[in-house]
């Protein structure tokens, strides 16, 4: 896909040079659904309502600046205060899996860092809110991240959106248990 934007946007400048018996070229897109947009299908995300073999090239990627992320999408750009220091939401993802809990999602976050500990999972656990252990502007982290008030997501290391949880009427313990072990392959 990559290739054929490049090829698309290189014809699109040197129309003259472009043969009309090749195939059609791909509708251009825009260079930061390209470059950061990617949406990947695979076992290391869990998003039980995608289609991973759609025919529509176009839903292979996503425009980062759209307001919600969909799963296995990059995370977006928040700012943050951590301990009164500003950071991006990014510099959480670094060597383990990490479950963002909403506001009123302090639950998931106390679940994750039990099931962590029991389990000796590479995850830890952050709340992202008011007076959460990261601050972010009100309602920005649970818009961008697709969540309720009370919802989570698990990010990867690689800062791609692994697993969303908008339904508070589950296990919390057993819902992370289930996705993690999902996530790693082991289930």
């Amino acid at each position: 896909m990559t290739m054929e934007q490049a090829y698309a946007i290189y014809a699109g400048r040197y129309a003259e040079r472009a043969t009309s018996d090749t195939k059609p070229l791909a509708t251009p897109l825009p260079p930061e659904c390209v470059e950061l947009g990617s949406i990947y299908h695979s076992k290391g995300v869990i998003d039980d309502n995608a289609d991973p073999y759609g025919d529509d090239e176009e839903t292979a990627v996503h425009d980062p600046r759209a307001p919600m992320t969909p799963v296995g999408a990059r995370g977006p750009h928040l700012s943050l205060l951590r301990n009164g220091t500003p950071i991006s939401i990014h510099d959480l993802f670094r060597d383990k899996y990490v479950l963002l809990a909403a506001s009123g999602g302090q639950r998931w976050r106390d679940a994750a860092i039990s099931v962590a500990a029991r389990s000796d999972l590479p995850l830890s656990a952050v709340t992202v809110g008011p007076n959460g252990d990261a601050i972010a502007t009100e309602g920005m982290f649970e818009d961008s991240y697709g969540i309720p008030t009370d919802g989570a997501v698990i990010v990867r290391p690689d800062g791609v959106v692994a697993w969303r949880v908008t339904s508070s009427d589950q296990d919390a313990e057993e819902a992370i248990e289930a996705a993690m072990s999902r996530l790693l392959g082991r289930g």
